[in-house]
This record gives structure tokens, C-alpha cells and sequence, in this order.
């Protein structure tokens, strides 16, 4: 379980009020708000990129701020928004360093083919889309095997029919007991009423973060004032 406790998160000048919420195993949290408003920001504070301003997340009663690189590596994968510089790699090793990342082996061939990637294998990152890159990023994350994978705008270079696949593909990772949080601004492709989808909704103003625990499109419309 992660369990954030009083999480103040931004800037200076520009704070969040503290955030304290426990986010079971197998959920999937949407961090949603305008640009600007700190999405990005809250979740490279959860992965140990930022440190917090104040209070402290905690994983198995362990805060992950206090942990090692690797010791973070080992329980979660980030994707950010800003692709890193893979662009000498093959897809097969941008997806083999996270599993090497975490220390863990993995079936790389089986891997890509379940995200049909095995036809990139041979190709540079340089030498495909956008779009496919982001696919292969996503892999490499799943390939780490953590328990929480958190994900910033993954869904930002991805064509309709994509989206509604990646879509399906984050219900059934939590399906299998993992956690995802991710941001997006996909309003209309987020399953409403769904058990296992909490929204963190973050204000432009720097003000309190609102919890939606069962989130439908009224719901969310509402907090952008739709």
C-alpha cells in the first residue's frame, strides 16, 4: 500500500496544501488539471525526482524519499512526459535496461510481442514514431516489474484507437494487482463508476487537492467548472 502523509508539493510561493490519502493495491489514480496546475510536479515528487516540501510518501511503511535509486527502481517505474534520450538504442535494449535497472530478468521477445513492438526490436528509438516510442517507454516500465507504475501524460503522442487500447491495458495491469497513477487530460476515455479509479483533481490555484473516489464525468466537469 502507498500511503501519503501531509505531501506539500510545487514550488516555492506556489504550494499545494498538504495531501494525505492511502492508495490501496491495484488502483488506478488519475491526477487530473489544467496545465500548469502541478500534475507533473506531484508525480515526480512521488517518484523521488523532487523532494517534497513537506511530509513524506510511504510504501510498506518505508518513505520513499529516504530510499536509494535502486532501492526505488525495485517498487516503481516512472514514464515521464519528456521522453528520455534513448536515440542510439534498439527498442529490445531500451526495454532490457528496465529490467536491468530493478535487477530482474525478463523475457524481452515475449514482452514486446504482448505490445506489439517485436517487429521494432531492431529499430532505433531515433527511427520510430512518437507514438510507438511512448509504447516502448510503457514497456520498459512494465519490464522493471514493480508493484506501483507511475505514469505522466502517457497517452499525450498516442492516436485515437491507441488511446482506447492503452486505456483497456491500464485496467488490466491494476487487474493484476498493480498500481498506476498517471495524469491525462483524456477525460472523455476515463471509465466512469469504475471500482478500482480514484481521481486526485489538483487546482491551478495551489490550493487543496479534491479526492474523487468514484469519478464520473459530472464529477469531474464540475471541478473544471465545465
Amino acid at each position: 500500500m502507498l500511503k501519503i502523509e501531509n505531501l506539500q508539493f510545487g514550488y516555492s510561493g506556489g504550494l499545494h496544501n498538504p495531501l494525505s490519502i492511502e492508495i490501496r493495491t491495484g488502483r488506478l489514480v488519475l491526477l487530473l488539471g489544467t496545465n500548469g496546475s502541478g500534475k507533473s510536479t506531484l508525480l515526480r515528487t512521488l517518484s523521488g525526482i523532487l523532494p517534497p516540501a513537506a511530509g513524506m510518501l510511504k510504501y510498506d511503511q518505508k518513505s520513499i524519499h529516504t530510499m536509494t535509486e535502486k532501492q526505488r527502481a525495485k517498487i516503481m517505474a516512472y514514464v515521464g512526459s519528456k521522453q528520455t534520450s534513448f536515440s542510439g538504442l534498439l527498442v529490445e535494449e531500451v526495454v532490457s535496461l528496465g529490467a536491468w535497472s530493478a535487477g530482474k530478468s525478463i523475457d524481452v521477445d515475449a514482452l514486446l510481442s504482448a505490445h506489439d513492438l517485436l517487429k521494432l526490436a531492431k529499430k532505433r528509438i531515433s527511427e520510430i514514431s512518437d507514438g510507438e516510442a511512448q509504447k516502448v517507454m510503457l514497456a520498459r516500465a512494465i519490464a522493471q516489474q514493480t508493484p506501483v507504475l507511475l505514469m505522466d501524460e502517457p497517452t499525450a503522442f498516442l492516436d485515437h484507437p491507441t488511446r482506447k487500447t492503452w486505456w483497456t491495458s491500464m485496467l488490466q495491469l491494476v487487474s493484476d494487482g498493480k498500481t498506476v497513477i498517471m495524469s491525462t487530460h483524456d477525460i472523455a476515455f476515463i471509465p466512469e463508476n469504475h471500482p478500482a479509479i480514484v481521481a486526485l483533481c489538483i487546482p491551478a490555484s495551489r490550493g487543496e487537492v479534491v479526492v474523487l473516489e468514484r469519478v464520473d464525468r459530472v464529477g469531474v466537469e464540475r471541478f473544471f467548472g465545465l
